[in-house]
């Protein structure tokens, strides 16, 4: 009696076979890093959604001019430091005036000198999303298969960067960037296991380095963006408007 030799393959084996990096893995790798790209866009937008706009004292009757021949503002200015602006502001003795009030959360909050720190607390909020989500969706995409858990995941993100678009308070902006952190750390996981998983072995550790360099282009398009958009929550927009058009594709 003949006995068959099996050779058994590994998932390499046999992307060796039929294609390490062909066109249906170029496909995918484009699709994903795009993707990767405009999470870049929306989490770390806080860097000039939370910028401290330039502003001044509108009313400072309490300090000594030491040039009347300046205008009022320019008297206030050349008097004022940073800190002195604080104390009058906390005391209620200055108003705060600048030239676009809901360019920023800042501005638009009045999160000035003792509240600034709330900018930085949304971002902490932010990160603390990323590790609750690592932690939980991690091993849930392992249970219930990546795909599912990277569209969950995907929703979730863009459905909080649009509720942070419209927040009508700080607290509400902050809940939302929690939960930005919480989808995006999703979203990333499943996208680097399954972009590297389709991969084969003489092309993936490139792949997986070069998946930052997407990473870095959303940084910089956040950049050309920022300058050129007026406002903060019309930039979150449409940051949350270019992340549901990609993955309706």
């Amino acid at each position: 009696m003949m006995r068959l030799s099996v050779k058994e393959y590994d998932v390499d084996d046999v992307l060796a076979e039929v294609g390490q990096f062909g066109r249906y893995q170029t496909r995918l790798y484009i699709y994903f890093n795009v993707q990767h790209a405009i999470l870049a866009l929306v989490g770390l937008s806080i860097v000039f959604v939370g910028a401290e706009p330039s502003w001044k004292c509108a009313r400072a009757e309490d300090v000594v001019v030491r040039d009347m021949s300046l205008g009022a503002a320019e008297q206030i200015e050349t008097v004022l430091s940073d800190s002195e602006k604080c104390s009058l502001y906390e005391k209620r003795r200055c108003s705060v005036e600048v030239d676009m009030p809901s360019a920023t959360i800042v501005a638009e909050w009045d999160l000035y000198c003792s509240e600034f720190y709330k900018v930085a607390l949304s971002q902490s909020l932010n990160f603390v999303g990323m590790l609750f989500g690592a932690w939980f969706l991690g091993p849930l995409a392992d249970k219930i298969g990546r795909r599912k858990v990277y569209l969950y995941s995907t929703v979730l993100f863009f459905a909080a960067a649009f509720f942070s678009s419209v927040s009508i308070t700080y607290t509400q902006f902050a809940i939302a960037r929690f939960f930005i952190g919480f989808g995006g750390a999703g979203c990333i996981l499943c996208l680097y296991v399954i972009l590297l998983e389709i991969i084969g072995p003489d092309y993936r550790a490139m792949a997986g380095v070069a998946m930052s360099a997407f990473f870095s282009v959303g940084l910089i398009l956040l950049s050309g963006i920022a300058y050129v958009v007026p406002g903060w929550r019309l930039m979150t927009l449409i940051f949350t408007v270019l992340g549901i058009l990609h993955l309706s594709m």
